[in-house]
């Protein structure tokens, strides 16, 4: 963990509370056997859900899908371990690395299921990042911030479509350290997922149906949204990579998280070290090496730390934070 990251306290060993945490507090293990416990219910939830979907619409399930190793291997538990017929469903934000759109086009064609890709027009994406960018919303990280609307309108994209469709689930492939529930409940799905700043009179109508809005929508006909790596076994990234390098879907390469995310990560990421000391995605890496689910501790260890000065002085990754700003037509001083 960075040494900057919210509330870190380091004891007279030196071990900090993150990793404290649930061995020394009864509470916390307590807690940690209901969670379990709600697992199980959601894990029979689940198969239920997959046995009672099959050939009731056109497609079974809808996967959001990115293209990176974690959506990858759940369409294949989705396709091939469970045998639901598939829609997967890709929102392009004008960002994408070319290494994922040819992931994308290849594992698709290899699991010969639909695929749609839905690029916003009028450049919204674009005009929705320079926004965030230029106007001082609030003190959130600029990763925490981008990334959360980014990953908003995807899921808007996907409730929008299944609903259209008729197709009973919508299924996200965040890994266990991204997540920390099992489905968006109904009084969620509910309520509109406009934000605030969308009715600045620099957005229209058109802007605002992006993002989820059930305003016209019959609640009975909104479909489920599932996040089912908080419930279904996850390898680790090492895991899946080497199962999706066996099935001859990509390598350690192709499938590198850090390869593969789009080009505005690396913008954002170098903003917020360079701000804060830290980026959003530091405690659910640290969270996955705790459990366990990465292997290799020291490769992350350099990543997080040679990574994070490099980051913070430009010295990597110029050219995606050069082409994020070409894209956005920006430059480091305009951004507030």
């Amino acid at each position: 963990m960075p040494v900057k990251y919210p509330n870190i306290k380091l004891n007279e060993k030196g071990i900090c509370n993150y990793c404290l945490e649930g061995k020394l507090n009864s509470r916390e293990v307590d807690d940690k056997k209901t969670i379990e416990k709600r697992k199980i219910e959601f894990r029979k939830d689940f198969e239920n859900l997959v046995k009672s979907c099959k050939g009731k619409s056109e497609y079974d399930c809808l996967l959001l899908y990115s293209g990176g190793k974690d959506s990858t291997y759940l369409l294949y538990l989705l396709k091939e371990i469970y045998g639901l017929k598939v829609l997967a469903v890709t929102v392009n934000n004008g960002l994408m690395q070319e290494s994922t759109k040819e992931n994308i086009k290849n594992i698709v064609k290899h699991f010969n299921v639909d695929h749609v890709s839905f690029t916003p027009e009028n450049d919204f994406h674009k005009r929705l990042f320079r926004y965030y960018l230029t106007h001082k919303v609030d003190d959130e990280l600029y990763s925490k911030k981008i990334c959360g609307s980014c990953a908003n309108i995807i899921i808007s994209t996907g409730l929008n479509i299944a609903t259209e469709k008729k197709i009973p689930f919508v299924a996200l492939g965040y890994a266990p350290n991204q997540t920390t529930f099992y489905e968006y409940s109904k009084e969620e799905l509910l309520k509109s997922w406009v934000p605030k700043e969308l009715y600045d009179e620099i957005f229209s109508d058109k802007d605002r149906s992006y993002f989820w809005n059930p305003e016209n929508i019959n609640k009975n006909d909104i479909p489920r949204f599932i996040l089912p790596y908080y419930i279904l076994e996850y390898p680790g990234v090492e895991g899946i990579i080497k199962k999706l390098t066996e099935l001859g879907l990509g390598t350690k390469k192709t499938m590198d998280p850090i390869k593969s995310n789009c080009h505005m990560c690396w913008l954002l990421y170098h903003l917020d070290i360079k701000k804060h000391g830290y980026f959003t995605g530091c405690e659910g890496t640290s969270n996955l090496i705790r459990a366990g689910k990465i292997k290799n501790r020291t490769k992350y260890f350099l990543i997080y730390t040679l990574g994070f000065w490099l980051l913070k002085h430009g010295l990597v990754k110029r050219k995606f934070i050069k082409k994020s700003l070409n894209h956005l037509n920006l430059k480091i001083a305009n951004i507030s």
